[in-house]
């Protein structure tokens, strides 16, 4: 099922929290391997990837109102997954399987936390 999201309390409601900029950049950003920065105004939202500690900054995407539930979560995987990419490049030594242990331990899956109930990730991808 693809919804509309035409405002921040929808996108709070699709998400499962509070309606203010704050709260959901730090569900998307918990919910996320590597963390995703989030903003949004009245109207559009912007998330990018996150790569802690690389002197670089990927891209921002930005989602204008309306826009389906598809395309918002094939977005947040987008950024998460360059932010992901630019931390494994930047920190691409011996250590990096020690280092992946750490975030799964510390991330919870994005199955679990940012795909509404009853979607899978095909349902967007």
């Amino acid at each position: 099922m693809t919804t509309k999201i035409r405002n921040l309390t929808d996108l709070a409601n699709t998400i499962g929290c509070y309606d203010s900029v704050e709260a959901i950049g730090k569900a998307l950003f918990k919910g996320t391997e590597c963390g995703i920065v989030f903003d949004g105004g009245h109207d559009y939202i912007a998330v990018s990837g996150y790569a802690e500690g690389a002197d670089a900054e990927c891209l921002r995407h930005v989602l204008k109102y309306p826009f389906t539930t598809k395309l918002f979560w094939a977005t947040v995987q987008r950024a998460d997954a360059e932010g992901v990419k630019m931390w494994y490049g930047w920190y691409d030594d011996d250590e990096d399987d020690v280092i992946e242990d750490d975030n799964r331990a510390r991330c919870r899956d994005i199955n679990e936390v940012l795909i509404p109930q009853g979607m899978t990730r095909r349902d967007y991808e």
